[in-house]
């Protein structure tokens, strides 16, 4: 009987501090999901559509983590199935993870301009590197090369696009389509858009644009240029630091 006693105590002190904490871990849960929702409201995303995936990823993440945490605690069944979720959500998580590092990306995008088709990703020639010319322009001589390109950094960087060739900058833009050789994988270099306005002649070619870019990751590029919506040239770089 005196067994008995102890045995009931020791459960119902064990009851009471599953429930302290079910009642904190729910206290927790309403604090950060609320930060995170007033964080949206102080620093707005950019567009709508973001917003919009923002607000589904956090109304989706809060759902989940009250299911998980009042589950838990309703007993051993409760926390096993709460265990085996929690497992495939790890799983789930390593495999997308690993799924947008290794898919193909090459298949054009709607971001990317009408005019670029992806057979010009078939003809680079990844042994015509760019060269020093000129003292220092980078690129194919007499044809295009950039100022700036001899010091490649992953950082943000000016570089002033050079073209031979082009007969009325002023009335000209030059697009810049940058492709990663490793990833096979097409990204924006002009961090101010695809394309950017020529002006006239400079440091003896016929058109010159002077850009901010940003290099996404090391490896070797290949920087498409079209002008007039036509492919002018490809440069080739190897981009480490």
């Amino acid at each position: 009987m005196k067994s008995n006693y102890h045995t009931a105590q020791k459960e119902e002190v064990v009851t009471q501090k599953e429930v302290s904490i079910r009642k904190l871990l729910n206290i927790i849960g309403l604090f950060i999901f609320s930060g995170i929702a007033l964080t949206n409201l102080t620093t707005p995303l950019p567009t709508t559509d973001y917003s919009e995936e923002y607000l589904y990823f956090l109304v989706g993440s809060t759902i989940i983590y009250y299911l998980l945490v009042n589950i838990y605690y309703i007993g051993n069944t409760g926390r096993k199935g709460v265990l085996i979720t929690l497992f495939l959500l790890g799983c789930f998580s390593i495999f997308m993870a690993f799924y947008n590092e290794t898919k193909n990306e090459t298949s054009l995008t709607e971001s990317i301009p009408i005019f670029v088709e992806e057979s010009n990703f078939e003809i680079i020639d990844w042994e015509n590197k760019a060269v020093l010319f000129h003292d220092n322009i980078m690129g194919n001589k007499n044809k295009s090369g950039v100022i700036g390109a001899d010091m490649p950094s992953l950082e943000p960087q000016k570089w002033m696009w050079h073209l031979w060739g082009v007969n009325d900058p002023t009335n000209t833009k030059l697009t810049v389509v940058g492709f990663h050789k490793e990833s096979q994988t097409i990204h924006q270099i002009t961090t101010n858009g695809w394309s950017i306005p020529l002006a006239g002649p400079n440091n003896g070619a016929d058109a010159h644009a002077p850009s901010t870019v940003k290099i996404p990751k090391p490896g070797e590029w290949a920087m498409f240029l079209y002008v007039d919506k036509e492919l002018f040239d490809i440069l080739v770089y190897d981009i480490k630091k």
